[in-house]
């Protein structure tokens, strides 16, 4: 299996992914409705990665810049059905070498539903650690959930310029 991750400024082929069946029901609460448009993420301070598995296009990894958290991204990201899995891990890992060599950040984290322990299990075998669990303020399929958050630490020792 071959992986790469490109960085892209391709909105129609993020939007076309975070909207896709197999994606989508996944990645929301009950507040969010109809399309997602991913066009505000354009002109912001974030990186939009294409995953691409076997020069198929696999799925997506946005890294958001976190405002007030010095040199933080929060991962997002999505895979379609036919690359999760041990797809998934290899994505996961190309990503997050992509970012560490890049110089992206010295801390990446991400956040996963407490009720996906599948996307945990990969959250985990990747390499991110939990920091901590809390509830989320909106409902998924009308239940109440938690989500938990996960952190890897590239520099830990390096002070925040």
């Amino acid at each position: 299996m071959n992986v790469s991750v490109q960085p892209s400024h391709d909105i129609m082929f993020l939007n076309r992914m975070v909207n896709h069946l197999d994606i989508s029901p996944f990645i929301r609460d009950d507040r969010t409705t109809g399309k997602i448009d991913c066009s505000v993420l354009d002109a912001s301070n974030s990186i939009i990665l294409k995953i691409v598995v076997d020069e198929c296009e696999a799925g997506f990894a946005i890294l958001l810049k976190q405002v007030g958290e010095c040199q933080t991204y929060e991962l997002h990201s999505g895979l379609l059905p036919g690359f999760r899995g041990s797809g998934a891990i290899a994505a996961g890992r190309a990503v997050i070498a992509w970012a560490k060599n890049f110089g992206l950040c010295q801390k990446l984290t991400t956040w996963a539903w407490e009720h996906a322990r599948h996307v945990l299990l990969v959250t985990r075998r990747i390499g991110f650690q939990e920091e901590r669990r809390e509830d989320w303020p909106n409902t998924v399929n009308g239940k109440q959930v938690r989500r938990v958050i996960f952190a890897i630490n590239f520099s830990p020792l390096l002070p925040c310029p």
